[in-house]
């Protein structure tokens, strides 16, 4: 479950329910299904009512995730949780110098990724990937958890979506890449993988997208040892 457009104080001061919290009552409410994990907040400060202006500091993201992970491991919820980082979570480079304090040490960090401007996934840009977060997954448990075939307001580009996807199988086969999540089964744009959501058509049939993730990753990605 990835909390969005969420403000401070409401994940962790205004009440619901029975429970001091918003990411209380969540963690609470999820704490028994091992296979339900949460994301504490999707791309901090990167949209209302994040704080905008706090969207690259690493020092400010490492005060309110770890208030957040307490918040969470206080109402009793023990699973892996899948952190975001500064700038969409686009760059992992704070990750050594502004750690994290999970007493369960369970924290997973997630990349997120969009072709924007970008017609193909050129090796520049798989550089960058390295740099920014793919090499550091020898060290710490990273997944990409966000990659869409499509960033509003730019348009689809389908090379780049193959290249990169392409890209990621290799990462998780060969450089201990621990797994990709595509975005999304049926969604309100070019980034649903089934159906046409222009007419409203949840046929469950994959499109463009929906073909290019399962031919380029999920028939290529090896399963676990």
């Amino acid at each position: 479950i990835a909390n969005s457009y969420t403000s401070f104080t409401v994940n962790t001061k205004t009440a619901v329910g029975d429970q001091p919290s918003w990411l209380a009552w969540l963690a609470n409410r999820w704490k028994d299904d091992p296979y339900v994990w949460l994301v504490p907040i999707n791309e901090p400060n990167g949209a209302p009512p994040g704080n905008r202006a706090k969207l690259n500091d690493w020092s400010f993201w490492q005060e309110e995730q770890n208030q957040y992970i307490e918040i969470i491991r206080k109402a009793g919820n023990t699973a892996p949780l899948i952190i975001n980082t500064p700038v969409w979570s686009w760059d992992f480079s704070g990750i050594d110098k502004y750690p994290l304090k999970d007493p369960l040490k369970k924290i997973i960090y997630a990349a997120h990724r969009y072709a924007n401007e970008n017609k193909s996934f050129t090796d520049e840009q798989e550089t960058n990937c390295d740099k920014s977060w793919a090499s550091l997954a020898a060290r710490y448990p990273i997944v990409v958890d966000e990659v869409g075939g499509q960033n509003s307001p730019y348009e689809i580009h389908s090379e780049w979506n193959r290249g990169f996807v392409s890209y990621c199988a290799d990462w998780v086969n060969d450089k201990q890449g621990c797994g990709v999540v595509a975005f999304n089964w049926y969604w309100c744009d070019d980034n649903s993988m089934s159906g046409d959501w222009r007419r409203n058509r949840n046929t469950g049939e994959l499109n463009e997208w929906g073909r290019i993730f399962r031919d380029n990753y999920l028939k290529r990605v090896k399963s676990p040892k």
